[in-house]
């Protein structure tokens, strides 16, 4: 049996994959982390009902190890929770979109400085990131950098997955972003509206990688006794269609709706290569963006069904689901597919 949780981290992703026989678990694998629980996030996670750390939900699944962590793209709400999960669990291989290495950049970016709230975040990703790729180093581990498309990866016996990697211009500006970043911060912390040049180029820098970022994401296509489960992380849907256009198959029993909900995740041409007869939103209900957007669920068979990890409204009835940790989804040995809210 294949079982694939969608975990209530609030705004953000944290997925925890696992293959049992004989009700053992032989593999464990979590694609993303959502939010840190710090004190910024902490009241978030503490005040919702349902919404759980990924690494606290772990400990009460009874998760022992992990074989693999996926990192998609070091935005805040999916980096966040994977330097925790990490230093709480043995785990075995590392993959991300991004290997960072170098300092993280010297930014003070407090309430007196005049950074805009995405710039401000990115410098805490940053600063996981390069968390992340220290813990590694000390553990003697190498993170395995998910750059190009690679089809029918074996995980286990049973499970395999597509891997889709980073378009390489988007890579390319990453990289120089992330470099030019830390290599500025790291010399200079100057205040931005001090007059100083250098503090103000790096904020703009700050907030363009923000802005690329969901572009340069990594994404998986999990198959299992001839069903398959997409996980979209935030990319657009134009990402897709090199891809489409290659002849490759992006066919999925179930998707993770890309970017929380947002318009720019689905088009008619994504919908219908991806053709899910189980749509889901790792989304909050107290999401300023306003996810899902109404419009989204248009691009779909009007037999799709919809859920959330969050208390959102969702079609047909757009009522929303009763305060939940999780939702599972359970492929058996027959293929069937059961669907369970925790």
């Amino acid at each position: 049996m294949l079982r694939i949780t969608f975990i209530n981290v609030g705004y953000g992703d944290s997925i925890l994959v696992e293959e049992l026989k004989s009700g053992r678990r032989i593999f464990s694998m979590l694609v993303d982390g959502g939010n840190p629980y710090d004190q910024r996030y902490k009241h978030a996670y503490d005040s919702h009902a349902g919404q759980t750390p990924a690494w606290r939900y772990l400990q009460g699944r009874g998760i022992e190890r992990l074989d693999l962590v996926v990192l998609t793209h070091f935005h805040l709400d999916h980096i966040g929770g994977i330097p925790d999960v990490v230093k709480t669990f043995p785990c075995g291989d590392l993959w991300s979109n991004y290997v960072f290495s170098g300092r993280p950049p010297a930014i003070d970016v407090g309430k007196k400085r005049r950074y805009r709230p995405e710039s401000r975040m990115m410098v805490h990703s940053l600063r996981l990131l390069a968390e992340l790729s220290d813990f590694a180093g000390h553990q003697n581990k190498e993170i395995h950098e998910m750059r190009r498309n690679e089809f029918n990866l074996p995980l286990t016996s049973e499970l395999s997955v597509d891997r889709f990697g980073v378009d390489e211009a988007i890579y390319a500006r990453m990289d120089g972003l992330v470099r030019d970043i830390c290599a500025k911060g790291g010399a200079r912390g100057a205040a931005v509206g001090s007059g100083d040049c250098a503090a103000e180029d790096v904020e703009a820098q700050l907030f363009g990688l923000d802005k690329i970022l969901n572009a340069s994401c990594a994404a998986l296509r999990l198959s299992y006794r001839g069903r398959s489960v997409l996980l979209a992380a935030d990319l657009p849907a134009t990402y897709w269609y090199p891809i489409l256009d290659a002849g490759h198959t992006i066919g999925a029993d179930i998707l993770k709706f890309s970017h929380h909900g947002q318009k720019d995740g689905v088009s008619k041409r994504f919908a219908s290569a991806v053709n899910p007869s189980n749509v889901v939103f790792c989304v909050s209900e107290d999401n300023p963006f306003h996810c899902p957007n109404p419009s989204v669920f248009s691009f779909f068979d009007a037999t799709t069904r919809f859920d959330a990890t969050g208390i959102v409204p969702l079609p047909p009835a757009w009522k929303p689901h009763p305060a939940h940790s999780a939702v599972v989804f359970e492929i058996g040995d027959d293929s069937s597919i059961r669907l369970m809210l925790q």
